[in-house]
């Protein structure tokens, strides 16, 4: 419990510093981003760390993820908030597919490069996809072309 101690502290503090009067909004959403990076670098390290695997497509899943959230929130006009549960499912469920298929595909490959050429492979395939929904959405007549709904009460970071 002693080693614990300090991070219990770290994340009451961070927790707590929203609720704090006259903190500015742009800090707040610079911790969160700041937040947000560490929790993909965490998983990072995890893959490639402990257990040993290179990956190209880490950043894939994370990018379905805010892919989904974007579109949900942008051309559907749903609440940011509600669309993030649905972008675990969405990202969690692309997660276990590729992850059956690179599996499957990285156990016939020598050597065991089958892995990171999957991976390069899927965020290859990621990045093509969300780079043609983009070029679709720049027309005016586009679902696209709502304006986003914003995750405060007032409208404004």
């Amino acid at each position: 419990m002693q080693s614990r101690l300090p991070i219990i502290i770290f994340a009451a503090v961070m927790a707590a510093i929203p609720f704090i009067p006259g903190v500015p909004p742009f800090w707040i959403v610079l911790l969160d981003n700041i937040g947000l990076a560490a929790l993909v670098a965490m998983g990072l390290v995890l893959l490639t760390g402990v257990g040993g695997l290179t990956s190209f497509g880490q950043a894939a899943f994370v990018g379905f993820g805010a892919y989904t959230t974007a579109v949900l929130s942008t051309a559907y006009g749903m609440s940011p908030w509600l669309t993030l549960p649905l972008s675990l499912v969405v990202s969690g469920s692309l997660a276990v597919l590729l992850g059956l298929i690179t599996v499957r595909l990285s156990a016939r490959s020598p050597g065991g490069w089958g892995c990171s050429i999957c991976s390069a492979s899927w965020s290859s395939w990621a990045a093509t996809t969300a780079f043609r929904r983009s070029r679709r959405c720049r027309s005016a007549r586009s679902r696209c072309s709502r304006p986003a709904r914003s995750i405060t009460r007032s409208g404004s970071l």
